[in-house]
């Protein structure tokens, strides 16, 4: 075992193998807790300690948060961009030409959910390029049940 003078470590070093105990594993989480810790503080010290030999990595995981983009948010409040062109094709048919900004968004996104509801045999083009609903068209079940 490397023998070091407490003199040689950092305060953040000192304070995370105090506070932590021998037997039980621990957690980064658990450090920025039991130490007070910034998650910039509690990464370096676990960082230092491993190096030094003093902790080591039992088991690992990832955990991913994620948030709603503006664009998550839109669509969360006023619809997928597929509700819109259906509920639009209600109305009327829709020039090819026209549909980014009729929808208020990019040229791929709209020929993207064009080419999604023609797939799902919802839409068809005729030959002036308007877009029109085929009869008895409906939703995808998909997009239905995320209602």
């Amino acid at each position: 075992m490397n023998n070091f003078d407490v003199a040689n470590l950092h305060p953040l070093e000192i304070k995370l193998l105090l506070s932590v105990n021998a037997d039980k594993p621990f957690s980064k989480d658990d450090i920025t807790s039991f130490c007070s810790f910034e998650t910039g503080h509690a990464n370096q010290s676990i960082s230092w300690c491993m190096q030094k030999g003093f902790i080591s990595v039992k088991s690992s995981s990832v955990l991913l948060n994620f948030v709603l983009t503006d664009f998550g948010k839109d669509a969360l409040k006023n619809g997928l961009i597929v509700e819109k062109l259906y509920n639009l094709l209600k109305n009327g048919n829709i020039s090819l030409l026209e549909l980014s900004s009729v929808l208020n968004v990019e040229k791929d996104d709209a020929g993207s959910v064009f080419a999604y509801l023609k797939k799902n045999f919802v839409v068809s083009i005729d030959s002036d390029k308007k877009i029109f609903l085929l009869p008895n068209a409906t939703l995808p079940l998909e997009i239905m049940i995320l209602k």
